[in-house]
């Protein structure tokens, strides 16, 4: 059965359905979504970005993104713009910048990367869609490879890697010492420079 203007069901059916399954296929992203209006006011929010934000949707259509999406610097502590305002003020699609947390109304805060981009409508800007993600695991993986850099780079003893083919990849400041060659001498050369076959 084919739905459309004139499909029988009267006037706003068509824009109804169509509606529905716009709301079915958010809510099945796997990314928090949020919609606004060109005021930038909620008219729309997933499962995943209703739990991110603490609220529910009911909650959140209506009000200013501002007062359901409060992000800051993780470090600085400081307010971070929102992109949706960056995209109101600019047509563009925009990111958030690195070491953003969003901050819920319980107190919890979630580290997230984002990006926002604006909604066309007839030639013109009609509201914004705001696609983020928890990204704790992502950074907690990158802080453990920064340590274990960290680590390595600190060791006074001889800590190499090479790849299957014996090309070394990587070598630290204590082989360096301790075997005469720096990093950019040996690295993407053949492990038998050091190692006789």
């Amino acid at each position: 059965m084919s739905t459309g203007p004139h499909d029988g069901r009267g006037p706003g059916a068509f824009e109804r359905d169509g509606d529905q399954r716009l709301r079915t296929l958010v809510g099945c992203i796997g990314d928090a979504v949020i919609a606004t209006d060109a005021a930038g006011n909620v008219t729309l929010l997933n499962p995943v970005a209703a739990s991110l934000c603490g609220v529910t949707e009911p909650e959140a259509v209506g009000r200013p993104l501002r007062d359901i999406f409060r992000i800051v610097n993780e470090r600085t502590r400081l307010p971070v713009d929102s992109p949706v305002e960056e995209v109101l003020a600019t047509g563009q699609t925009t990111e958030l910048a690195n070491h953003t947390v969003l901050l819920g109304p319980d107190g919890r805060e979630t580290p997230i990367d984002d990006s926002a981009a604006p909604i066309i409508d007839g030639g013109r800007l009609s509201g914004i869609v705001l696609v983020f993600r928890d990204v704790t695991e992502k950074r907690r993986a990158a802080e453990a490879n920064e340590r274990l850099a960290a680590i390595v780079e600190s060791s006074d003893d001889i800590i190499a890697s090479k790849d299957l083919d014996g090309v070394i990849t990587s070598w630290n400041r204590g082989a360096e010492r301790i075997l005469g060659y720096t990093a950019e001498e040996v690295i993407g050369q053949h492990i038998s420079i050091i190692m006789p076959p």
